[in-house]
């Protein structure tokens, strides 16, 4: 997968020849080298899965809302460069969307190509490339892999028409930065050059009107449905402290996701709980929040807006939603760049919502009213 911030994913048909065909990329971190020539793809040494939990994720695939107008909508990319579409969190856009597109030009086009697929955040393009490698019944980094060090932008300094990609799949448009807004622009004049080029813009919550007309009137497409539904409770009157307000809300069985706005919040609930996940925590304690609790034991997950998008932890049935995050703010006094507290956006109170229905109904406790989310939250993120 590619990362919008710092990976990729994608899959490859030959081993021998090329690297893997679906490539998770991330776009915006910029940690690594720009003379890095080849993204590190991460090897999965383990043997192939279990026949049982291979039939499992297989018929959980048939049940997800894509997978009942798949068709039409590889019909609707076959005729045009540019597609955007929509589709609640949980559709199976992200996993199943690439799969499809390999599938199409595995075998109508002979191969040759990678499926690279953009991500907002490395945890994001990681633990979507394991899925995706897993329901392929494949090894990461044999057919399925992901780049969480070489940047998409940076590709473009060497390579302005992206020769060697088939499709790229823009996922989570909505989560917008100065690296994807370049990105999109970079990628509208590829699809001028390329006739053989083909460009999925998708999101759960992005304005599709604005992003067609940008791509030239480009078709929209609604995927209908999301797997499970998620019940939204909202508190009468505002909490003076969301923090003490998250850690002390017990919604029943089930595990749990907890939304804060930083490390030093986090680390406040975490005395009374917990696990972290944020982004300047290792990668291999990140990984603690996929693993499967122990017998009679809840899982406790408190997160920054890393687990906002893309993100699907198996048994989390509840989220309780502070409704505020960190944003980078430019001080025109200070000549820097400083994290400030503000509001979360409709559609990422939306997105946070979503991740309480990826394996099973679930339930989703704001810690505001109603009508704060109606009157004082934006319809949509602004980055500064």
């Amino acid at each position: 997968m590619l990362t919008q911030e710092g990976g990729i994913f994608s899959v490859f048909k030959n081993r021998s020849l090329m690297p893997p065909r679906i490539l998770l990329y991330l776009v915006n971190e910029v940690k690594s080298s720009i003379t890095r020539k080849i993204p590190h793809l991460k090897k999965n040494k383990k043997k192939n899965l279990h026949e049982s939990q291979v039939i499992s994720v297989q018929q959980q695939r048939t049940k997800l809302p894509i997978y009942f107008v798949r068709e039409e909508l590889l019909q609707l990319i076959r005729e045009n460069q540019v597609v955007v579409v929509v589709g609640e969190t949980g559709s199976g856009k992200t996993t199943q969307l690439t799969q499809y597109l390999h599938e199409e030009y595995e075998f109508t086009t002979n191969g040759g190509g990678i499926v690279g697929c953009t991500q907002p955040r490395r945890v994001a393009s990681v633990s979507v490339a394991k899925r995706v490698s897993e329901e392929m019944e494949t090894e990461l980094g044999d057919k399925v892999g992901y780049a969480i060090h070489g940047v998409l932008l940076r590709e473009t300094l060497k390579d302005s028409d992206l020769e060697k990609y088939r499709v790229i799949v823009m996922d989570e448009a909505h989560e917008r930065s100065l690296s994807t807004d370049v990105l999109f622009g970079i990628l509208k004049k590829v699809v001028g050059r390329r006739r053989d080029f083909k460009l999925i813009v998708t999101s759960a919550t992005l304005n599709a009107q604005k992003f067609s007309h940008f791509f030239g009137s480009a078709p929209i497409f609604q995927i209908p449905g999301r797997t499970f539904s998620v019940e939204v409770f909202y508190r009468n009157t505002p909490c003076e402290d969301y923090v003490e307000a998250a850690s002390s809300t017990d919604p029943g069985y089930g595990d749990i996701l907890i939304f804060m706005t930083g490390q030093d919040e986090i680390e406040e609930v975490r005395k009374l709980l917990i696990l972290p996940i944020y982004s300047q925590l290792p990668s291999d304690l990140q990984a603690k929040i996929f693993q499967k609790a122990e017998d009679g034991a809840r899982k406790c997950i408190v997160a920054t807006n890393i687990a906002e998008t893309s993100l699907t932890v198996d048994g989390i049935f509840h989220v309780i939603e502070t409704g505020y995050s960190k944003v980078k703010v430019y001080n025109p006094r200070m000549g820097m760049d400083a994290l400030q507290v503000f509001p979360v956006s409709r559609a990422s109170a939306d997105q946070r919502a979503g991740r309480a229905g990826r394996t099973g109904p679930g339930k989703c406790y704001r810690l505001y009213s109603e009508s704060a989310y109606q009157d004082e939250m934006l319809p949509s993120p602004v980055w500064f």
